[in-house]
């Protein structure tokens, strides 16, 4: 089974992603594993260290069409590629996205993801511990944040569906080449760009794949 663990970076994050690779290099098992690499904005000196510790470096496209895109932040092309990441990074069998301020702890987890999905498609973590402050107990507003967020992309309806259900958290997941999840990823994010363009949209749309993906795909988007 063919694996790569892709992340991306600008100038700005490089230092954090570069410990997110060296996490993964440091590993014995990840000392060979492939790695894609999203560059959105590395000097020339750091691309220079990206190349000696990864296998391909691409510069995604804004893949999408929505109201404002002309002036859509660069690191939206990060986000906004993940959907695509078997054009990218063509003929691979399991793609394990991992964000730029994250890092590989213990290798078990990346093996948990990869039996995930190849079992069922997807593998995803929710934001459910009980020390995450901005969820649970220190953010009143926090609740309420995420009830818009899912109403100007996405309408009342599924705002009232899925708003207090922990949040999927998108900057690790893996995702197996076959697995239908792409199509319908692709069909909710375009959707809810068209309404509201966020960091939120994004992972709002994850949610979307994972609660009850074949009843959501018949739902309508439309505002109520």
């Amino acid at each position: 089974m063919q694996i790569i663990i892709i992340t991306a970076a600008d100038a700005n994050y490089f230092e954090l992603v570069r410990g997110t690779i060296l996490s993964v290099r440091e590993k014995s098992e990840g000392a060979k594993v492939a790695i894609g690499f999203f560059d959105l904005g590395c000097t020339p000196e750091q691309l220079q260290w990206l190349e000696t510790q990864v296998n391909f470096i691409q510069k995604p496209d804004l893949d999408f069409d929505f109201p404002g895109k002309n002036e859509a932040p660069h690191y939206l092309k990060g986000l906004l590629a993940r959907p695509f990441l078997r054009r990218y990074f063509p003929n691979f069998d399991i793609y394990l996205w991992i964000d730029a301020d994250a890092w590989v702890q213990d290798w078990q987890a990346v093996e948990l993801l990869v039996k995930g999905a190849a079992k069922r498609g997807l593998a995803v973590a929710p934001e459910l511990d009980r020390g995450y402050y901005l969820a649970y107990g220190k953010q009143p507003w926090y609740w309420e944040f995420v009830y818009r967020d899912y109403q100007v992309a996405f309408g009342e309806k599924i705002a009232q569906q899925l708003h207090t259900y922990p949040t999927i958290n998108a900057g690790i997941f893996a995702l197996q080449k076959d697995a239908p999840h792409w199509e319908l990823w692709v069909e909710y994010l375009g959707e809810g760009l068209q309404r509201h363009v966020s960091l939120m949209t994004d992972q709002i749309a994850v949610v979307l794949l994972c609660k009850g993906w074949r009843k959501l795909r018949r739902l309508n988007f439309q505002h109520s």
